[in-house]
């Protein structure tokens, strides 16, 4: 009788389960952007490239920063024709600096898109400077400030546009939603990096140019040989 009651239960709270879960997952959805997360190297989006590698980073991460030099060669060396390079903002709570900047990146990137990777340069180089040690005695609005004056010195960017922009509720925006679509991922650190939609776990910040070539070239299409023009008569002369 035990046994049955207990059973009677477990179904009762199975059907709970069944009818709750579209109710929770309804709940947990969260917005979809207008367009796809993150920022495109070379900002062409005309093109599919071959190969999709995207990179989920922290600004103020030292592991990000260590993978960056990496990044950009493998980018350039493949080139926007053959690699798409997106990289996605995840600012880890532990990094008590890290949302202040990846909404400067989006403030920047919404002031002149081609910016946006100079500008993940500048802020890699002055990391320490915008540490929690460097800046635990700074306020919100004193690191923003910081940030402001990164833009101008770095990038020339005048401090009174950065901030205008840095305020801007649709960057804010941007900027959750890049958190959130990193969490809609599975990401839980950085870097995360994914290749063509697949997450490469094996992937981290000590990876050189050859390990990203040891993965990539053997996804890329086989070159197109340019046609022989050459008369069927002339070559059998050769």
């Amino acid at each position: 009788m035990a046994f049955s009651r207990l059973s009677s239960r477990f179904a009762s709270l199975c059907l709970l389960l069944a009818i709750a879960s579209p109710c929770l997952l309804t709940s947990a959805q969260f917005p979809v952007p207008s367009t796809y997360d993150g920022l495109v190297y070379g900002a062409d989006v005309s093109e599919r490239q071959p190969v999709l590698l995207e990179a989920f980073l922290d600004l103020t991460c030292p592991s990000c920063q260590a993978a960056w030099p990496v990044l950009r060669h493998v980018a350039k060396f493949y080139g926007t024709k053959r690699l798409r390079f997106v990289v996605h903002l995840f600012s880890n709570a532990f990094h008590h600096n890290s949302y202040f900047a990846s909404q400067a990146t989006n403030a920047v990137a919404a002031i002149n898109g081609s910016l946006a990777f100079p500008w993940i340069d500048a802020v890699f180089h002055a990391q320490a400077d915008l540490s929690l040690s460097a800046t635990w005695h700074k306020t919100p609005e004193q690191v923003a400030a910081q940030l402001a004056r990164l833009a101008e010195e770095r990038l020339g960017i005048a401090e009174e546009s950065f901030k205008a922009k840095f305020v801007d509720p649709n960057v804010e925006w941007s900027t959750r939603i890049a958190f959130k679509y990193g969490c809609s991922r599975a990401v839980v650190a950085t870097p995360t990096f994914l290749v063509n939609g697949v997450l490469v776990p094996r992937a981290t910040e000590e990876w050189t140019i050859y390990d990203w070539r040891a993965l990539i070239d053997p996804l890329l299409p086989p070159p197109v040989l340019a046609a022989d023009t050459r008369s069927p008569r002339k070559l059998a002369l050769e």
